[in-house]
């Protein structure tokens, strides 16, 4: 937010990058650029394993303009084609929420203040139909969602391991980290949440957990020894809250058969 290369006069708020070197340490930041950004506040939401597909906070208007809701962006050689509207149940579309896209792209995560929400923020499921067009949402159930807020949801890649943060539950600060397991298929039953911790949550605000394919270290935000306002920290992962071990396997389809 308002840094001087972002997007119009107002420097709103932009998605930026930032390559990792040789030496294991971030590169310096770059603007991602347009389309992606613009004059309005642009956030980025996920991003798949092969860095090809991007989601992206609020709906793009081929006017310009910006509407509540979530966007779909992939990249195309040299630059991220225009975001496309992910088209979810009216019941939650108008409504702030924080989202997480699977490493499939068809299971889809959402933490909003729903009709059958037990309390605030209730964390959602919806299954891919076709490109445009998402299932019903379902509510993860009591062993997951509170009276209170649990916002920020992440699926790792096994599509098994769910980490969130909530300020429902026992924890270290205003709003911590938890892990849970999916037991089974029904998206409903699921593992007791525990508490990542004092090494990752603080006495101040933990959220947005996010891990990478190799899954050695994780990554979130938090309000605690930060710079500005929230900044972005990384910790090695011990075994206990690692998801399931997968494979990445990438390459070009010759033929279709």
């Amino acid at each position: 937010d308002l840094h001087p290369d972002n997007t119009g006069e107002q420097k709103k708020q932009d998605v930026w990058m930032a390559a990792m070197g040789k030496d294991s340490n971030f590169e310096m930041a770059k603007n991602i650029g347009y389309p992606i950004n613009n004059e309005a506040h642009n956030f980025a939401i996920s991003l798949s394993p092969d860095a090809n597909t991007l989601l992206v906070g609020n709906k793009y208007n081929l006017d310009g303009t910006m509407s509540k809701g979530v966007s779909i962006s992939n990249f195309k050689g040299t630059n991220w084609e225009f975001p496309k509207p992910i088209n979810l149940n009216e019941n939650v579309i108008g409504r702030n929420g924080t989202y997480s896209l699977a490493s499939n792209r068809k299971v889809l995560l959402m933490s909003t203040e729903g009709d059958d929400s037990y309390g605030k923020e209730d964390i959602y499921v919806f299954f891919r139909i076709n490109d445009s067009t998402w299932s019903a949402p379902i509510n993860l159930g009591v062993q997951i969602n509170t009276a209170s807020s649990e916002i920020a949801p992440y699926l790792a890649a096994d599509m098994t391991t769910l980490y969130f943060s909530t300020d429902g539950r026992p924890g270290y600060g205003n709003t911590d980290l938890f892990i849970s397991r999916r037991l089974d298929e029904s998206w409903t039953n699921w593992s007791e949440p525990l508490n990542l911790g004092p090494k990752f949550n603080t006495s101040g605000w933990d959220a947005y957990f996010t891990i990478p394919a190799s899954g050695d270290y994780a990554y979130y935000v938090s309000t605690n020894n930060s710079i500005g306002k929230e900044d972005i920290f990384k910790i090695k992962l011990p075994d206990a809250l690692k998801p399931k071990i997968v494979a990445l396997v990438s390459g070009r389809v010759l033929n279709a058969k």
